[in-house]
């Protein structure tokens, strides 16, 4: 007689035995014998004579043990520190690739020797010449082999752009593209097989890059991550070099100064628009429900020299910076600064009356001119950017048709506290694929979400809870999908999981460094916004529901009510 009991109980046991060592080899991070390390020393090593590219000179490939301190030697000194401690074993390559006459990238490898069998490609920041060397270390430890490069030129500045097309191309897409093609032919000459799973991940130029990996669809990920992304980039670096003639300078009369910002006009902001969301906490969940505007703030007639409120000309200061940027025929270009943002970065970059570093993108690539200077800089000017748009680096196609039928999954984010690059188009670059697409969101969500982030400023830091486990220098508690967006979109592609929302932690003093969690928010994928339910401990992420904004419908298949306009 069969013991059906026993055969059940049986087959429970084989289940979880076949279900850990299926995970032991995906996995496939475990510390290696002594053996091992030696044979991985001597493939890594081996890499420098036999590893062959075209146009690349391999610089070095050694075998870094964790704990080791690398010094970055002739690290230009606007990348950040000369060192960085590795946290786990590795496999380092590094080589120079020549695109052109006079351009050329240089190429970062961390292979870790735990091999997870993923593939990450990373991107870079501002105008793009640091590798990441922290996200390097921090995805390798994750198991990811991964690669970074310098984007063609050394350090975040906009010289080597003057008269060089061929850096020009390299920073439009050309160094991400071939890295990512180099480093799967990496991976495949030190581990002896290709990566199972290849993944994007990037903010602000970053977030750029990956989209204009996703619009163009010439390299297959499987995932990409993309964060406050520089896209529509021609129109934002009109936008951030039209602040100083909108501002005026800081020694003009009636320049308003940083107190005023971060005093009145914010408090003004949070009096306005706080409780949308039905709690008054210092964050505005939601800011394309916040139509602010300074004329309260008014001082009255016959008054001056007064510090809490403003005269006509500065509330028509105000009002300006609130406004999206138009051309000079009146035509929508680029979306305001959300409110919000004055109270963090956007006042110690945009609205600090000097010349903001990054218009150097106007001096060396669309005037051509290195005695260029943005206060001069008017709204006949605005389009001449776009109009130049050099190797497509405007980043603003809606049709990801190609990437979808490739099965990738996108995951985007972007601040809602972003004083960089304005939050609001984002929520336009969506509204602009489900138009181009004809999708409405439920049909979009299958291959593409993206997640708006209270609290968070320019792909991190911020007032909120905005440890999400996009960046090494913005990870939340843990390395699970729950507590990081890089998981969440790991278990996407691998899983079929999807996120509904990304969890944001907040530490207490604002420092992962304490440890101690103060609270986390469930931040909702778009067009949802969050609101607060009236009860419950508003640090309880379950005391705030995700909510469909009223009004936003589809008419064939597109936004009804959108920010296309």
């Amino acid at each position: 007689m069969v013991n059906l009991r026993y055969d059940h109980y049986c087959w429970i046991i084989l289940s979880l035995i076949l279900s850990l060592l299926l995970a032991s080899v995906e996995g496939n991070q475990h510390p290696q014998t002594g053996h091992a390390v030696v044979e991985s020393k001597k493939k890594c090593a081996s890499l420098a004579e036999t590893f062959k590219l075209p146009n690349t000179k391999i610089l070095l490939a050694e075998y870094v043990e964790n704990g080791t301190t690398i010094n970055l030697q002739n690290l230009d000194p606007t990348c950040g520190s000369p060192n960085i401690t590795v946290n786990s074993n590795i496999c380092r390559v590094s080589w120079n690739t020549t695109t052109g006459y006079k351009s050329g990238f240089r190429f970062e490898a961390f292979l870790p020797i735990d091999w997870s069998g993923r593939f990450v490609t990373l991107g870079n920041g501002g105008t793009g010449g640091c590798i990441l060397y922290g996200d390097l270390d921090s995805t390798a430890k994750q198991g990811f082999a991964a690669v970074d490069t310098n984007n063609g030129h050394d350090g975040d500045h906009a010289l080597p752009f003057f008269h060089n097309k061929g850096v020009q191309q390299d920073y439009a897409y050309r160094a991400v593209r071939m890295s990512a093609r180099q480093g799967k032919h990496l991976v495949r000459a030190f581990y002896g097989k290709s990566a199972r799973k290849s993944y994007y991940v990037g903010c602000s130029t970053g977030g750029r890059q990956g989209f204009k990996e996703a619009q163009d669809a010439q390299i297959h990920f499987d995932g990409i991550l993309a964060g406050s992304p520089a896209i529509d980039f021609n129109h934002l670096n009109s936008w951030g070099a039209s602040f100083l003639p909108i501002t005026g300078s800081n020694t003009s009369a009636g320049f308003i100064t940083f107190d005023q910002w971060t005093g009145i006009i914010h408090d003004d902001v949070l009096r306005k628009c706080d409780g949308l969301d039905g709690y008054k906490d210092g964050i505005i969940e939601d800011t394309l429900k916040c139509h602010y505007t300074a004329d309260d703030l008014l001082c009255p007639s016959g008054s001056a020299n007064r510090t809490d409120c403003l005269t006509e000309d500065q509330v028509k200061i105000v009002n300006r910076v609130y406004s999206p940027m138009r051309s000079i025929k009146g035509e929508y270009l680029y979306p305001r600064i959300q409110p919000g943002a004055e109270g963090f970065e956007a006042v110690i970059v945009y609205l600090t009356g000097t010349i903001f570093g990054y218009s150097d993108w106007q001096k060396y690539v669309v005037f051509k001119d290195p005695n260029w200077n943005a206060s001069a800089f008017d709204p006949a000017n605005y389009t001449k950017a776009q109009e130049l748009n050099p190797f497509g680096i405007q980043t603003f196609n809606g049709d990801l048709s190609a990437f979808r039928k490739n099965g990738g999954k996108i995951l985007h984010y972007h601040g809602n506290e972003d004083g960089i690059i304005s939050a609001e188009i984002s929520p336009r670059y969506y509204d602009l694929v489900s138009k181009t697409m004809k999708l409405a969101p439920h049909s979009i969500d299958q291959f593409y979400r993206f997640f708006r982030v209270s609290g968070m400023g320019h792909c991190g830091n911020g007032q909120g809870a905005h440890f999400i486990g996009n960046s090494q220098a913005n990870l939340g508690p843990t390395n699970e999908p729950e507590d990081s967006v890089l998981w969440a979109l790991v278990r996407w592609v691998e899983k079929g999981i999807a996120p509904d929302y990304i969890t944001g932690t907040a530490y207490v003093n604002g420092s992962r460094d304490t440890g101690i969690v103060d609270y986390q928010r469930k931040h909702c994928r778009y067009p949802f916004s969050n609101v607060y339910q009236g009860k419950g401990d508003p640090k309880d992420p379950n005391s705030w529901k995700c909510i469909y904004p009223q009004g936003y419908g589809y008419g064939h298949g597109h936004p009804t009510k959108s920010l296309l306009s």
